[in-house]
Parts: C-alpha cells; sequence; structure tokens
C-alpha cells in the first residue's frame, strides 16, 4: 500500500529550482533616470582625480612650509583646485548614495544603507578641508604669516582630517560587503571593487599627496564598474517597465 504524502509534505522533498541568472537589459532601454544614477556614479570620483591633480603637488601635507609655498606660488590655482574638490566630495556623496539605491533596489543587500549616514558625516568633514585652505588665501591677501596660520589651525585640521577618514572608513566598509554579497558584477570585478573601496578608504589616513592619488584612482576604479551595472542590469522596477 502506497501512502500520498500532502502536497506540502510533497513540496518539502523536491529540488530547489536552479537559480535564474541575471539578465542583461540593452543599454537604450535604460531610463533616464537610470542613466543619471549611472553618469553621476561614473564621472564623480573622476571629476575628483581631476581636482587632485590639478592641485599643486605637496609630498607632504604635514610639511606646513611647502604648502604655504605652494598657496603663494599661485593663488588662483590654489582656490579653484580646493573649490574643485569641495564640489568633487559632493558628487561623491551622490555617487554613494546612487550605489546604495541601486542595490536595495536590486534586493541586493540592505547593507549599504546602513553605510550612508557614515559617508554623509564623513563628506561634511572632508568639506571642511578644502574650505580651510581656502580661508588661507584670505590670510595671505591680509599680508599675515601663511605658514604661521597653517601651524596655528593644526590643531584643528589634522582632527577634522582623521575624524573624517575614520567614519569614512566606516561606510566604505558596510559598502564593500554589500556589493560583495551582491550579484551584480563578476566574482572577479566584485573583489576588484571590493578591493578598490577598501583602499580608497586607506589612503585618507595617508598624510602624503601620493595617497590623495592613489585614493582617488581607486574610487575610479571602484565605481565605474558600478555605473556601468546600473545601465546594462535592470533593477526589479525596471525589468518590470521593460
Amino acid at each position: 500500500m502506497t501512502m500520498r504524502l500532502p502536497e506540502t509534505e510533497r513540496q518539502k522533498h523536491l529540488p530547489a529550482p536552479p537559480e535564474a541568472p541575471r539578465t542583461t537589459a540593452p543599454i537604450g532601454r535604460a531610463s533616464p533616470r537610470e542613466l543619471a544614477r549611472a553618469a553621476v556614479t561614473g564621472l564623480s570620483p573622476s571629476v575628483l582625480l581631476i581636482a587632485l591633480v590639478y592641485h599643486p603637488h605637496l609630498d607632504d601635507l604635514r610639511d606646513k612650509g611647502t604648502v604655504a609655498a605652494a598657496l603663494t606660488a599661485d593663488t588662483t590655482r590654489w582656490g579653484i583646485a580646493h573649490l574643485m574638490v569641495g564640489l568633487a566630495a559632493a558628487l561623491l556623496l551622490l555617487a554613494f548614495l546612487s550605489v546604495d539605491a541601486f542595490l536595495r533596489e536590486d534586493g541586493s543587500s540592505e547593507i549599504s544603507a546602513a553605510g550612508v549616514p557614515f559617508i554623509v558625516i564623513a563628506t561634511v568633514l572632508f568639506a571642511f578641508l578644502p574650505a580651510m585652505e581656502i580661508a588661507m588665501l584670505g590670510a595671505y591677501g591680509a599680508g599675515v604669516d601663511v605658514e604661521e596660520v597653517m601651524v596655528q589651525m593644526n590643531p584643528w585640521f589634522q582632527p577634522i582630517l582623521l575624524a573624517g577618514a575614520a567614519v569614512f572608513a566606516v561606510g566604505v566598509a558596510c559598502f564593500a560587503v554589500a556589493v560583495a554579497r551582491s550579484r551584480m558584477l563578476g566574482k572577479r570585478l566584485t573583489w576588484l571593487v571590493v578591493a578598490a573601496l577598501v583602499v580608497a578608504a586607506l589612503s585618507r589616513f595617508v598624510p602624503l599627496g601620493a595617497g590623495l592619488y592613489v585614493g582617488g584612482v581607486a574610487l575610479v576604479v571602484a565605481l565605474l564598474p558600478i555605473a556601468v551595472a546600473m545601465v546594462a542590469h535592470p533593477t526589479p522596477d525596471q525589468r518590470q517597465r521593460g
């Protein structure tokens, strides 16, 4: 005599269906919203890198004499470079917000949402730094010893720099975990993006000009593949529209 199992019991013994691979949508099907989000994500780290390269080169940011000499050598370049850095910081914040929205809409992870407040706070702290550097132009115009002003300002500048770097590292760590758990990129590209995010976070603790360049390049490497994925891979909302 054969005993028939209830429908719910039979379903428990059936093997789970294989996970369907993610579909790739043509770039032309991306909505203006997706395109704008991808553009901000992909271009903002490049804007920051351009601003850092345009900034007068400084081997050691702790050498206030060299910093003061760079300022007095070309005040226009000094001011424009720091304005560009401040603008790039705001764009970079928008990029991280876009990545967070993409990850959550895709259903890959909600861990990035926990990192958003840290990225916001880190961006505000980071923006203080170019603002303080631009203020040095006023001191120079007034005939004050710029190097001495920088030395006296360092007890404020250095803690803000380190605090911003620490908070940024926490936020970036959340995004790195979210990207690692997602399926929006291939395995190798995923780990490349994660490694680049880690390098970008650590570079902010390095008080050297080379550290600024490395951090800028790392952000380009980390965010550009995500920007491409935003256009190439549809989110569930986009697939429903298609």
